[in-house]
């Protein structure tokens, strides 16, 4: 890489720089726990920032010694609880005589997740947006543990006493009048319970005693119940559209005047914001009359944000409209990476039980290809692409955004990656969309254009770090 590049480059939530010069600092593993918790990163010995002007390279007197002492401890299960390390991760480049050692870090699975120290869980970072490695909370190390075994808390039957006559009615009633439009005459010799007992929405125990699931309860209950069995439960619209300091409108799990359950929310969310999107429609009472597609790019989003939101992690599920830009945020990240969750057909909710209650009355996409279709549908109006993207400042959150009718700028992306390219040699796709602000699906398509055209070539394979260099 070139001398420039090192001068230029700025520590990030996926960069960080190190002073090294004969042993490695302490906090290294903290930052590789880091890394490997939220989303990768690469870790440079050797460098000093210098905010507000150009890096020092003051490189490392024994990178080989560095190396193996990391790798060793890496590979040590009671030092670190995952080897992430794999073939060409760890690297050198010597720039004027002066040697930069270089560990990429690779975002762990799920199944490995949280990556700790020291044998204790507890003892587990992330990258943090405003202080670089913070260390996880309680609540996030549980949420990680219980990710990596796969438990949907969702799908168990409550185990706070909470019976079907517990549930709000008036919602069930709802529920199974969308059920009957999509399959007229099953069911409806049931009473509540025997339904919701078909639909597996009420499970039985290790008693053999049959209650509402978990998710039957965040779906159909009122909210003071909903908290019973998700603690850090949060529901909360804001219409700001007029642009007053406050809102114009607000729905929240805190107004007793109705149910603060999900399946409500939904509804009310969407039927509150549809009517002034372009090609609007309304709501035939609980019914879709026809409908277009927009309507239906919100409702996805909504959901995707039902079906993935850690209810174990304060915050919960955050709607933001002013005028026909709606932000869309959720507790959590997603268990597919961002990345193939807009590419679709690897579906892995978090709260399964509910994603599969939602789709036995056709809403949601299945396979996965909810997000895809919000972006196919931008594309095709060509207005300006979504954003889907994780934060961790705080607690880890799954944002999406859309501007819906905002068309999308003419922006001269290919240009731009081949000024890069000519400037730094070799750069990956996402070292170019940071560079560029642009998402790494965008990136990567412009990537594949200019493949396609000859002007551009990959190096590597995926797995190894992909590059792309000028031919």
């Amino acid at each position: 890489m070139e001398k420039s590049f090192y001068l230029s480059l700025k520590e990030s939530p996926e960069v960080e720089f190190k002073q090294a010069s004969e042993k490695l600092p302490l906090n290294i593993y903290e930052t590789y726990s880091a890394f490997a918790n939220t989303n990768g990163g690469t870790i440079y010995l050797g460098i000093k920032e210098i905010r507000g002007g150009e890096n020092v390279i003051a490189g490392v007197s024994n990178p080989e010694k560095l190396k193996t002492d990391f790798s060793n401890t890496v590979a040590n299960s009671t030092k670190v609880s995952a080897d992430l390390i794999r073939e060409g991760d760890i690297t050198t480049d010597t720039i004027e005589g002066k040697t930069i050692l270089i560990i990429r870090v690779r975002k762990a699975p799920i199944s490995m997740r949280p990556v700790y120290l020291n044998g204790n869980p507890y003892e587990s970072f992330r990258r943090n947006g405003i202080d670089g490695d913070a260390r996880l909370s309680k609540y996030a190390v549980l949420s990680m543990l219980n990710d990596a075994n796969k438990t949907r808390y969702d799908a168990l039957p409550n185990s706070s006493g909470i019976r079907v006559e517990n549930l709000c009615q008036e919602t069930i009633k709802k529920y199974r009048l969308r059920y009957q439009s999509i399959f007229p005459g099953v069911g409806t010799d049931l009473d509540d319970f025997e339904f919701l007992k078909r639909v597996g929405a009420v499970r039985s125990n290790a008693e053999g005693l049959f209650f509402p699931t978990n998710g039957c309860i965040a779906l159909f209950g009122y909210a003071a119940d909903i908290r019973d069995v998700f603690p850090c439960y949060k529901v909360d619209f804001m219409d700001q559209t007029s642009g007053n300091e406050r809102y114009d409108y607000r729905l929240d799990d805190g107004d007793i005047s109705w149910s603060g359950n999900l399946f409500d929310f939904l509804f009310a969310v969407v039927a509150h914001i549809a009517p002034i999107l372009p090609n609007a429609f309304h709501l035939n009472g609980i019914v879709n009359d026809g409908g277009f597609e927009e309507e239906t790019a919100l409702r996805e989003g909504v959901l995707n944000a039902i079906f993935n939101c850690n209810f174990f992690l304060p915050g919960g599920i955050r709607i933001i409209q002013k005028g026909t830009n709606i932000t869309i945020e959720n507790t959590g990240r997603m268990i597919v990476d961002i990345e193939q969750a807009k590419i679709g057909g690897d579906s892995q909710p978090r709260n399964e039980g509910i994603s599969i209650l939602l789709r036995a009355i056709g809403l949601g996409e299945r396979s996965g290809f909810g997000i895809p279709s919000i972006f196919g549908l931008f594309e095709k109006r060509n207005w300006k692409e979504p954003v889907l993207k994780e934060t961790f400042d705080r607690e880890e959150k799954t944002v999406l955004s859309m501007s819906f009718g905002e068309q999308s700028p003419a922006i001269p992306k290919q240009n731009a990656i081949v000024s890069l390219l000519l400037e730094y040699g070799m750069l990956s796709s996402q070292e170019i969309a940071t560079m560029l602000e642009k998402s790494r699906s965008t990136i990567t398509n412009e990537l594949r254009k200019l493949q396609y055209e000859g002007i551009v070539e990959a190096i590597g394979s995926r797995t190894n770090g992909k590059k792309y260099k000028l031919k």
